[in-house]
């Protein structure tokens, strides 16, 4: 089966933020199935049916994290090569966020507003060069190797962000 560079960024993208984040990732995997091309796995993922939004800053935080993971997958395949986007790209991830943006606030015009802040505050996130390096050696590994564990995608960040950057800005 042929790998994909681009599935390889974006979920390098998603567990690269959620590492920075300070959330854990229980494995990263390009190998596709029925649902999906890849899946960067999160310990302690909280589904939205059991999120009751108790107006607290803590579980705000927490939300707005997830929901930056979410988005840091397409912003890291788009600045690996737009011309890999596809309309149907992340739908599944766009989705998830906006339920989440709605279920904090209530009313769309909010939950819209908050899905666009975040998606700069992602974009801005992944434009950091030591992020970027992450990715970058993630998506390195998740090409070879195909899956990695979360203890593995953590080593693999930490020592990649830490490079010298000496190509061309993509």
């Amino acid at each position: 089966m042929k790998i994909v560079p681009s599935t390889a960024y974006h979920e390098a993208g998603h567990a690269a933020i959620a590492i920075h984040l300070g959330l854990g990732i229980r494995r990263v995997s390009i190998v596709p199935n029925l649902e999906y091309l890849g899946i960067c796995q999160q310990t302690r993922q909280r589904s939205l049916g059991r999120l009751a939004y108790d107006g607290g800053d803590t579980l705000t935080k927490r939300v707005e994290k997830n929901m930056m993971v979410m988005l840091a997958g397409i912003e890291a395949q788009r600045k690996f090569s737009r011309r890999s986007l596809r309309k149907h790209d992340a739908q599944a991830d766009h989705r998830n966020v906006l339920e989440f943006a709605f279920k904090l606030s209530g009313s769309m015009e909010e939950a819209l507003a908050l899905v666009h802040l975040l998606k700069i505050r992602t974009k801005q996130l992944v434009d950091l060069t030591f992020i970027w390096n992450g990715i970058k050696g993630l998506a390195k590994a998740l090409m070879e190797r195909r899956e990695i564990s979360g203890a593995e995608t953590r080593a693999i960040f930490e020592a990649s962000s830490m490079e010298d950057d000496e190509e061309e800005p993509v």
